[in-house]
């Protein structure tokens, strides 16, 4: 074997070295630990929320959004929240935390994060549509509304002349995917101000 080694190399040398020894020497570094677990093991198993917060088992209750500069915070670091995540402990107490501290402390996987992370596309994809019904909504209340400004996109169409902006807008609420709807909003948005 010895001469097998000194005849390939370096290389192989250090690879039946990595077979010999009883203690595998990785060339890339070990995994490390995720920070919750990090926290979860500093805290002696406990759940980090339990000295202030309440007693764990943790459930999840509901996200309400805040206006912009309502100064609610959140109960367990104090930053200002727009989405407040409402939380319950095993003795019955609600508590409000933000996304931030729930991905925090919870373990990947765990129920209260899926719950946290589906409510949160839930709420996005609801004040979506809520704000695509309003611009069309607002469209449909004012018929002048952006009929006199020829769109600087050609027609979809494909009849021949140019289209207003109100028919450019109309054919995307109808027939466009979700982003471009989005910027018919904005357009919408933009001329009702």
């Amino acid at each position: 074997m010895a001469e097998r080694a000194r005849l390939c190399g370096p290389r192989l040398r250090w690879r039946q070295s990595l077979r010999a020894s009883p203690i595998s020497r990785r060339p890339y570094p070990q995994e490390r630990p995720k920070p919750t677990e990090k926290i979860h093991a500093r805290m002696g198993r406990t759940h980090p929320w339990e000295p202030r917060l309440g007693v764990a088992p943790f459930e999840f209750l509901r996200i309400e959004r805040m206006p912009k500069g309502s100064g609610v915070q959140c109960d367990d670091c104090g930053h200002t929240l727009q989405r407040l995540f409402w939380v319950r402990d095993a003795r019955g107490a609600n508590f409000k935390v933000g996304c931030e501290c729930i991905e925090k402390v919870e373990l990947p996987g765990s129920t209260l994060l899926v719950a946290a992370k589906q409510a949160i596309k839930e709420a996005v994809k609801t004040e979506r549509d809520d704000r695509i019904a309003a611009a069309q909504a607002l469209l449909a209340a004012n018929p002048t509304l952006l009929a006199d400004e020829l769109s600087p996109w050609r027609r979809y169409d494909g009849e021949e002349g140019k289209q207003t902006v109100r028919e450019m807008v109309e054919f995307l609420f109808k027939n466009a995917g979700m982003t471009r709807k989005i910027r018919a909003c904005e357009i919408v948005e933009g001329a009702a101000l």
